[in-house]
């Protein structure tokens, strides 16, 4: 009984981690961004192939669909209903 009363009593101590700020260019760890390089170059590469790629697209589109009636004017006409051929 009285080893149960000093187990519940007892404290356990749990580590703490303080994390501060860094001042001035501490922040930027060298040998971090070279042991990153890889994956800093495969993000970078990415975002701007998909930023290219979503303007060559929208240009392409745009040219598309503005284009589109002129080359094949049946493409311009709207759903209505079906008349006849004439004779």
């Amino acid at each position: 009984m009285a080893e149960n009363i000093a187990h519940a009593c007892r404290q356990e101590v749990v580590p703490t981690l303080l994390i501060k700020p860094t001042r001035g260019l501490r922040f930027l760890d060298l040998r971090e961004l070279i042991y990153y390089r890889e994956l800093i170059y495969l993000f970078t590469w990415r975002n701007i192939k998909i930023r290219y790629k979503q303007t060559a697209t929208g240009i392409l589109w745009a040219i598309t669909r503005t284009g589109t009636p002129r080359v094949c004017p049946l493409r311009s006409l709207r759903p209505g209903p079906v008349r006849p051929l004439p004779g």
